[in-house]
């Protein structure tokens, strides 16, 4: 089986008017959920959702006629986390539940049912520290994620590109990539176009990541990005093929984004990235997380 380590926890800094607050969580900016720990059984409360709910089959995209061989009556998932199908599974009831995000793996995507789709957040930013960064160390780089209008450059050096939408695949963020280049010079021998998404959205398109460290590409020849492990003192390549039973032409992995800011700004459809320092986590950020309990959509697995 094919397993996947996910980069160290991403620093999540919130505040609200009476306090401000930062907390260590996974941000996964292709998953449509939040997954928190689920409380011991004497302190569970939430209000389960039915199968034949209108909720329950648009989000698992069934019909009223599936949920008859549903003993339960509750809306049942079956999420799997699978590469060339191998991977892991996870199964359990969709439940409607208030409460306070700590600690969670925090879906970022463009879902309804995302963390920033349910919070109405316009615009966010992450940086993933480098793997090698102590963080022991005062001045030590570490990874944070900041929201709504705290998410912007932190130097004059950005880069922007507009965020793509595949109609097949509407939750995950696109960008066009249009080519590539070693130690300043592209790289021959690849067709224009190559990279560019698909009209129907069933292929092509660059999908931005935060927990498959590997950068995929679907045509790849002798680019070479190198991570060093320090314990062992091994370099490995950080490209690899994109499998053909996939519809991502490239997947850019987390490893290639360490080091560098990256602003979502999803209404206005744009990213902005920038080779700089790690934001400043104390910063406020306005929107009030803590002190209002976020209502969301709980997997509770069995």
């Amino acid at each position: 089986m094919t397993s996947w380590a996910a980069p160290p926890p991403t620093t999540m800094a919130t505040s609200s008017t009476t306090s401000s607050t930062t907390f260590s969580s996974i941000v996964d900016i292709s998953d449509a959920f939040v997954w928190v720990q689920c409380p011991a059984p004497p302190a569970l409360a939430f209000s389960s959702i039915p199968c034949a709910s209108q909720t329950c089959l648009s989000m698992l995209n069934i019909t009223a006629a599936d949920c008859d061989s549903v003993v339960s009556g509750a809306c049942e998932y079956v999420t799997v986390y699978s590469w060339e199908g191998e991977g892991i599974n996870t199964t359990g009831y969709i439940a409607d539940q208030t409460f306070t995000v700590v600690g969670a793996v925090v879906g970022f995507s463009r879902g309804a049912y995302s963390f920033v789709s349910q919070l109405n957040i316009s615009k966010f930013s992450y940086f993933l520290s480098p793997g090698d960064a102590d963080s022991s160390e005062p001045d030590s780089q570490q990874s944070v994620v900041l929201l709504g209008e705290a998410a912007v450059p932190q130097t004059r050096r950005s880069h922007s590109t507009p965020l793509l939408r595949s109609a097949a695949y509407p939750d995950y963020y696109y960008v066009k990539l249009t080519g590539i280049q070693v130690d300043g010079e592209d790289l021959g021998g690849i067709p224009k176009g190559a990279f560019d998404l698909a009209a129907g959205g069933t292929s092509g398109g660059l999908v931005m990541s935060t927990l498959i460290p590997i950068t995929y590409l679907q045509s790849l020849t002798t680019v070479h990005y190198f991570y060093k492990d320090n314990a062992t003192g091994l370099q490995c390549l950080t490209l690899l093929p994109m499998p053909a039973s996939l519809p991502f032409s490239t997947v850019l992995g987390t490893l290639l984004q360490t080091g560098t800011n990256m602003i979502y700004d999803v209404d206005g459809g744009q990213l902005t990235f920038e080779k700089a320092v790690a934001p400043p986590a104390g910063k406020q950020v306005s929107l009030m997380v803590i002190a209002y309990p976020l209502l969301a959509w709980v997997l509770l697995l069995l």
